[in-house]
């Protein structure tokens, strides 16, 4: 009775593992020789990765490295519920088809894309890039001197997903950008490019953007801040047009923030009185107010859209002209002024 009870179990646990699926650390060898992503050939071990389907994470991971040039021909989404690296010179391009990119799809579901070395990652003909679709999650790293190129008709959205540029990484978005849901998007270096062609860099819902570093740049659309929150510490940040609503707030601790004052709405929009630019105490940051003075920024925006630590009309505001342009910054202390020679400039402190 012990041996065939035994011999069941055995039959059991044999019969389960034929159900399921190995799981596999792939990595791309290009085998074939013709640079197909979805050629099971190309692959080591052989077979093209599974990284999942909506609402199924993945078995397998899947790395591109070296200096292969990587080709997807569309037909199916391409989904990553699982991790998906690319990594050294390796390039990888959409091809023939409109097929979205998923990064997390499905509730439940998770999704890892890194992007490091001198990467390049080109969504080419995809429509769409979007993370955390249906209840997913997806984190999407760029480091390194990698590239993201998005040239999508619909841009870039992302729910309850988080995107990180780093080093001397560039994220290009040609379209709109749409954080919604509690997604967070950090720059700590590198250069950011959204809407050249198109559309605004929304942030919705309790979602955050950060930047500590790099360059970041947005076309004609509006960088709009919608009950979210964001944080300016370094590097700079120029926009053509603000749009802040509900209880969106843009803290200032260092770095530059530029937008257009001879835009609409003076170039911000303000949906509420809970939403404004907010120098934190101490900050090093820059407000440069284009097209406008330094008497209109005192009339048109420190009465509500630009504070001092949540004041308006705050004294510890100074604006500066420099040519055609009005610099808004917290008042330096006095040795400062000394060692910064404001002589030929027009210097305007609040009363």
């Amino acid at each position: 009775m012990v041996r065939l009870q035994a011999l069941l179990a055995l039959t059991l646990i044999l019969g389960l593992g034929a159900g399921m699926a190995s799981a596999d650390a792939k990595v791309f060898t290009d085998g074939a020789m013709n640079g197909l992503y979805l050629d099971g050939a190309n692959w080591s071990p052989a077979g093209v990765p599974d990284l999942g389907a909506g609402g199924v994470n993945g078995t397998d991971t899947a790395t591109i490295g070296g200096s292969y040039n990587v080709d997807y021909q569309a037909g199916p989404d391409f989904i990553v519920n699982s991790t998906f690296s690319l990594q050294d010179s390796a390039t990888w391009t959409q091809t023939g088809g409109i097929a979205w990119m998923q990064f997390g799809t499905g509730a439940g579901a998770a999704g890892t894309v890194n992007l490091s070395g001198s990467s390049i990652f080109d969504t080419g003909t995809a429509q769409l890039l979007i993370l955390g679709r249906d209840g997913g999650s997806a984190n999407l790293n760029i480091s390194g001197t990698a590239q993201l190129n998005a040239p999508t008709e619909w841009g870039l959205e992302a729910y309850n997903s988080h995107l990180t540029v780093a080093d001397n990484a560039s994220l290009t978005i040609a379209n709109r950008a749409l954080f919604e849901n509690g997604s967070s998007m950090q720059i700590t270096g590198g250069t950011v490019d959204i809407g050249a062609t198109s559309g605004d860099w929304v942030f919705a819902n309790g979602s955050s953007f950060s930047m500590d570093d790099g360059v970041a740049t947005l076309g004609p659309g509006e960088f709009k801040l919608d009950s979210s929150q964001g944080m300016l510490s370094g590097g700079d940040l120029n926009v053509g047009f603000l749009a802040f609503l509900g209880t969106g707030v843009m803290d200032v601790a260092g770095g530059t923030l530029t937008f257009d004052g001879s835009a609409g709405f003076d170039g911000f929009y303000q949906g509420s009185a809970d939403a404004y630019v907010n120098f934190l105490p101490g900050s090093t940051g820059t407000v440069i107010v284009q097209n406008r003075t330094a008497a209109d920024v005192e009339a048109f925006y420190l009465n509500s859209r630009i504070r001092a630590d949540g004041v308006a009309n705050s004294s510890d505001l100074v604006v500066t002209q420099v040519g055609a342009d009005a610099y808004i910054t917290l008042v330096p202390e006095p040795a400062s002024l000394l060692l910064l020679g404001l002589g030929g400039f027009a210097l305007r402190r609040r009363r």
